[in-house]
C-alpha cells in the first residue's frame, strides 16, 4: 500500500477532482505563501456528516447559539462547523479570527450574544478569555457556556485546565486538516475518537507500520475522496494511538496528539527538535508561559520569552536537559504568547537579523 504526503495529496486533490464541482478554499498570504486548495462537493458532504457524527460526543442541545472564532479563509472547518450547525437549526455567529474582525469588538459582541458555544483555537479563546476577565465580562459569558470546540493547534494540559477554570465549562477538542478533514473529535470520558470512516495506524521510525503505539499517524479512508482507495496518507502528526473500549461507547480508536515531525531545527551545531523541546518544558509546568524566539543571522540565538510568574532557575534546568548551548532568557512582566493572524499561538518564532521586517 502506497503511503503519500501533504504535497503529493494537494496535487492529487486538485487534478483529479476540480471538474466535479466544490470550494476553493484560499489563503491571502497574511500568514506565509498565499495558497488555494480545491474541495469537492463530496468532501464537504462527507466533511459535514462527520462533523455531525462527531458532536454527538458533546453534551450539544438545540437551538443553541455558536461563536465561530475560526478564520474563514485557507481553514476549512469554519465552513463545515457554519454550514453543519446551520442545517441543525443552530444560531452561528461567524466572527473569525485575527484581523478578520478585531479582538477587542469581538469581546463586546460575545457579551451581547451570550453564547452557548464557543469554536476557536485554543491559544486564542485563551486570550479572549484573558480580554473578557480585564473588560469585566467573564462572569456573564461564563454564566451561559455549555462547552468549548477547540481546534487547529495542539490543545496542551496547562491551556486546557486554564481556559476550563475561567469559563467553568468543559473542552471538546477536535482534530483535523486541510487535506483530510474532520478526523477526530473528543468523548465526555476526554478521548480524542477516529471518526469511523478512517482506519488509522501509525508509522515508527519511518520504517514499520503498526495499529497502535506511538508514532507517525497514518490514515485511511474508502469514504474521503473517491479514487484514493488503499493509499495512506501520511499525517506528519506524532501521535499515541490506541484501540481500547472507551466507557462513552463510541466503538473508534483513539489518539493523543503529541506534536509535529518536522519542527527540527539546527542551532550552533546541534539538532534541536523544537516539539521536545516544547512538550518537555509543557510536562514541567511551564505550558503557556513562555515562547521561543530563534535568531537565525548573524549568529543562531535562542531567547526564551518567559513571564514573571517563572521560575528561572528551574526554567533554565529543564531547557539544559535539551539543548547544549549558551542562550537567553527573557523575563517579561507584561507576557503574552504572540499569536499569528489567524490567532494560532506562535510558540517558536524563526528571524532573520538582515531582515528589517521581522
Amino acid at each position: 500500500m502506497k503511503v503519500i504526503n501533504i504535497e503529493e495529496w494537494h496535487k492529487y486533490i486538485n487534478s483529479k477532482f476540480y471538474k466535479s464541482g466544490g470550494i476553493v478554499f484560499s489563503s491571502s498570504g497574511t500568514t506565509g505563501i498565499s495558497k488555494s486548495i480545491i474541495y469537492p462537493n463530496k468532501t464537504i458532504k462527507n466533511a459535514n456528516k462527520r462533523l455531525k457524527e462527531l458532536m454527538r460526543l458533546t453534551p450539544l442541545k438545540p437551538n443553541s447559539k455558536i461563536v465561530m472564532l475560526w478564520g474563514y479563509g485557507l481553514f476549512p472547518p469554519a465552513y463545515y462547523y457554519t454550514q453543519t450547525f446551520c442545517e441543525l437549526g443552530h444560531i452561528v455567529y461567524p466572527l473569525g479570527s485575527g484581523k478578520n474582525y478585531k479582538s477587542e469588538l469581538k469581546v463586546r459582541e460575545l457579551y451581547n450574544i451570550l453564547p452557548d458555544i464557543i469554536i476557536g483555537m485554543p491559544s486564542y479563546i485563551l486570550k479572549i478569555c484573558n480580554m473578557l476577565e480585564l473588560s469585566g465580562h467573564l462572569n456573564e459569558i461564563k454564566k451561559n457556556i455549555k462547552f468549548i470546540v477547540t481546534g487547529g493547534e495542539l490543545l496542551t494540559d496547562g491551556i486546557r485546565q486554564r481556559i476550563e477554570e475561567m469559563l467553568d465549562t468543559k473542552i471538546y477538542d477536535s482534530y483535523g486538516m486541510l487535506q483530510v478533514p474532520m478526523i477526530a473529535g473528543e468523548c465526555q470520558c476526554d478521548k480524542l475518537h477516529l471518526s469511523k470512516d478512517y482506519v488509522a495506524e501509525v508509522l515508527v521510525n519511518d520504517i514499520e507500520i503498526k495499529k497502535s503505539g506511538k508514532g507517525v499517524l497514518l490514515l485511511t479512508s474508502n469514504h474521503i475522496f473517491s479514487k484514493v482507495r488503499m493509499i495512506r496518507f501520511k499525517t506528519n502528526d506524532i501521535v499515541v494511538l490506541e484501540n481500547q473500549k472507551c466507557k462513552c461507547g463510541y466503538s473508534t480508536k483513539t489518539i493523543k496528539i503529541l506534536g509535529r515531525n518536522n519542527n527540527i531545527q539546527k542551532v550552533r551545531g546541534q539538532m534541536i527538535d523544537f516539539d521536545v523541546l516544547l512538550h518537555h518544558l509543557d510536562d514541567n509546568g511551564f505550558d503557556g508561559e513562555y515562547y521561543i524566539e530563534v535568531v537565525k543571522e548573524p549568529t543562531d540565538t535562542v531567547i526564551f520569552h518567559v513571564s514573571n510568574k517563572v521560575n528561572i532557575k528551574e526554567f533554565k534546568k529543564n531547557v539544559d536537559d535539551i539543548i547544549s548551548f549558551t542562550y537567553i532568557i527573557s523575563n517579561e512582566n507584561d507576557f503574552s504568547i504572540l499569536t499569528t493572524n489567524t490567532g494560532k499561538a506562535n510558540r517558536i518564532i524563526i528571524k532573520d537579523k538582515r531582515d528589517d521586517n521581522t
